[in-house]
């Protein structure tokens, strides 16, 4: 599944006209990026949320991967990544595993690593990780001896 319904405010003025996902990167929409790389991974079959400007983002989906089984799930009032996926959950629940992108940040991890690590450890879930840069505002994640934790936790045992 892919996130893509947000309004992209932190790139205004350009998302007034053009949802995030769809902005160009290296001459391609970042969606398409994204969505080469889980193709390549072996999924077929993609759900994409939507709000800002959806047809922009299903027409070209559709008109760039033809091969690819897309589900578009509307959202007329922005539900969040929870409400989002809740939305979708029957879809979601057919598979043994699915990967959650999102539509506005440009990732390539090795999903087949992802989805084996999974299996391997029978996991809920597995996440990739990155290192944040410095003055980051988003929460930063930390692994001490296996366990992760919040950023309170290892700023306390530091």
């Amino acid at each position: 599944m892919i996130l893509a319904a947000g309004y992209g405010t932190r790139l205004r003025p350009i998302t007034y006209t053009l949802p995030k996902p769809m902005v160009p990167l290296a001459g391609r929409p970042l969606i398409g990026h994204l969505v080469g790389f889980v193709a390549a991974a072996g999924v077929g079959e993609i759900i994409v949320n939507l709000h800002h400007f959806p047809e922009i983002i299903e027409r070209y989906l559709r008109s760039a991967f033809t091969t690819l089984n897309f589900h578009f799930s509307h959202e007329p009032e922005i539900l969040g990544t929870g409400g989002g996926v809740r939305k979708v959950r029957a879809l979601l629940e057919r598979e043994e595993d699915f990967f959650l992108l999102n539509g506005d940040t440009y990732a390539s991890p090795d999903f087949d690593a992802l989805r084996e690590g999974r299996r391997l450890r029978d996991s809920i879930s597995v996440m990739t990780l990155r290192h944040p840069p410095e003055g980051d505002r988003y929460t930063a994640v930390w692994v001490d001896e296996g366990t992760i934790m919040d950023s309170d936790k290892a700023t306390a045992k530091r």
